[in-house]
């Protein structure tokens, strides 16, 4: 056990550590896939934001910088009112609220309506003596 032999152990311990490491990427591929993925998102925001990298070439960089309302709705004005996203429930509903919802079914064709009625009760009482 010599000096000689320590190239070997290092290079049988590396091998040994890759080997662990890949297997460890394949059991858990979607974690490594979103560490990889945030790394990235990381890198690209820092390059944007990176300060001095712009003013030191003398570059304003004005056309490389996001504009806030290209991404964010403006402030609603005082005199909206806010947008509601459901409605309050109604308790009880008046002849008007109702109308433009409601078709009646005996308007115009009561006389076939009235038909299939009779039909289905006289179906339905056929079997009672």
């Amino acid at each position: 056990m010599g000096i000689g032999s320590f190239p070997a152990k290092i290079t049988k311990t590396c091998k040994a550590a890759f080997v662990r490491m890949i297997g460890g990427i394949k059991s858990h591929r979607i974690a490594v896939l979103a560490l990889c993925m945030a790394l990235a998102a990381l890198l690209l925001i820092y390059t944007m934001v990176k300060p001095g990298n712009r003013e030191a070439a003398g570059d304003t960089g004005s056309e490389a910088r996001f504009v806030q309302e290209d991404f964010f709705l403006p402030d609603e004005p005082d005199f909206v009112p806010e947008v509601l996203l459901e409605k309050d429930p109604k308790n009880t509903w008046t002849e008007e609220d109702t109308r433009p919802f409601w078709t009646d079914p005996m308007e115009g064709n009561a006389e076939a309506w009235r038909r299939r009625i009779d039909e289905e009760i006289d179906k339905m009482l056929e079997p009672v003596p």
